[in-house]
């Protein structure tokens, strides 16, 4: 399955950007971007999909991800029945890989 480009790009040319996600499930899209993304899972469970690896996720995990590297978080199916009262909570930075200046990598 070939991933999808999806543009985190700000208008407002910033170095990065913050969304706190609170939502029924993630969005199951394998995508990737050119921005370097931090997530911190407050609440939910499921399978992440992070390049060629494949492994569940729990609430209170940090995971970073690589700019150009296609993922997807795949909650388990009890976020999907309709009876469901169950929340995918996550905070969410994404940031170019500069964002603190050219030397940071170089440290």
């Amino acid at each position: 399955m070939k991933p999808l480009y999806l543009d985190r790009s700000s208008a407002q040319n910033a170095s990065f950007s913050f969304k706190e996600r609170s939502e029924k499930n993630f969005l199951k899209v394998w995508h990737f971007h050119s921005e370097l993304e931090l997530v911190y899972l407050k609440k939910s469970t499921g399978v992440r999909y992070i390049g060629d690896s494949i492994e569940p996720f729990k609430e209170g995990e940090v995971v970073l991800i690589g700019k150009n590297i296609p993922h997807m978080w795949m909650n388990d199916q009890r976020y999907f029945e309709e009876d469901s009262t169950l929340k995918a909570e996550a905070m969410v930075i994404h940031f170019k890989e500069n964002f603190a200046g050219e030397e940071l990598w170089n440290i």
